[in-house]
């Protein structure tokens, strides 16, 4: 999509609005998307509550030559100060219902991670605790292959359904997906489809057993990462046989700062949000903190937070 003016993207959003039961937000600000609290303005901010809302959507935006790109619930998303040019969609209403079916679990794409772990748990399966601590939506879980040194999501998934960008659908298991750590095919897919729900094969347990096993994951995140600061996670992935969180620390660099924002003191992979920090702030420490760790250790980290929107040469 072409820069466009405020009055176009402005009548654009009334147009859709009017169509769709969902929201339809103009020049939307994403830092009340992110968990880092940073980012600029969307052209247009879209939550499809329904698989009709989702079809007239991009519907819609194939019809005004808008490009159209997936959110969930921006855990895992730095988004540029400048903002991002296109329909930012997320999906909401109905695909964040879960369902219970023997042992199979059968979650929206839109439902919370920890949403979903809390509602099997009470259904008496276990498996799913495995991504205690992951934020973020189950579309998103399945797009990057959601995982903790206790499991990945792709250990107990059976099946995602998925919607591409011209409404056609279609169901993938976790071979067709090339799932491996931190990676699926989505993420090479352009245009990306929607993950709009995934079926997880669990275990009958009692209810008090998962749950307790829920509280000891708890004590332990709580014991290892800065959850009282906002953040997007680990910003970078594990190299092979090693740890990104290891060799930031080992090359000296935690409470590294740049503006507003520094390395955790408790997690070197966590980059934290002291309140004055842009997006920008969050990508130069990131380039930063991979150039000293490439010096030092000869290590090149890849990031695993996603970019979206315009940033410096570094």
């Amino acid at each position: 999509m072409p820069a466009a003016g405020v009055m176009e993207v402005e009548s654009l959003a009334r147009e859709l609005d009017a169509a769709i039961a969902g929201e339809v937000r103009a020049n939307e600000p994403m830092s009340g998307h992110t968990t880092f609290g940073l980012g600029g303005p969307a052209d247009l901010f879209i939550t499809a509550v329904s698989r009709s809302d989702l079809q007239a959507v991009l519907e819609f935006c194939r019809d005004h030559k808008v490009p159209v790109i997936p959110v969930g619930d921006g855990s895992n998303l730095l988004v540029s100060d400048t903002g991002v040019r296109g329909a930012l969609v997320k999906l909401g209403g109905k695909f964040d219902q879960l369902s219970l079916h023997g042992e199979e679990f059968t979650a929206g794409a839109g439902a919370g991670i920890s949403q979903a772990i809390a509602a099997a748990a009470s259904g008496g399966l276990g498996g799913l605790e495995v991504l205690y601590g992951v934020p973020g939506s189950v579309g998103g879980g399945v797009y990057m292959n959601a995982g903790t040194r206790h499991g990945w999501l792709s250990d107990i998934l059976l099946s995602a359904e998925m919607v591409d960008q011209d409404g056609v659908s279609r169901r993938a298991g976790p071979r067709d997906l090339e799932m491996s750590y931190r990676h699926s095919a989505l993420q090479e897919m352009d245009p990306a489809p929607f993950v709009v729900s995934a079926v997880f094969g669990l275990r009958a347990e009692e209810a008090s057993t998962v749950r307790e096993r829920i509280g000891a994951l708890a004590r332990d995140r709580r014991g290892t990462q800065p959850l009282s600061l906002r953040s997007c996670g680990c910003m970078f992935r594990n190299p092979e046989g090693d740890s990104a969180g290891r060799l930031i620390d080992a090359a000296g660099l935690k409470g590294l700062r740049v503006g507003g924002v520094e390395v955790s003191e408790k997690h070197a992979n966590f980059f934290v949000h002291r309140g004055d920090a842009t997006a920008v702030d969050v990508y130069r420490l990131a380039m930063k903190v991979r150039r000293l760790v490439a010096e030092e250790t000869g290590v090149d980290l890849k990031l695993e937070v996603r970019l979206l929107g315009d940033w410096p040469d570094e």
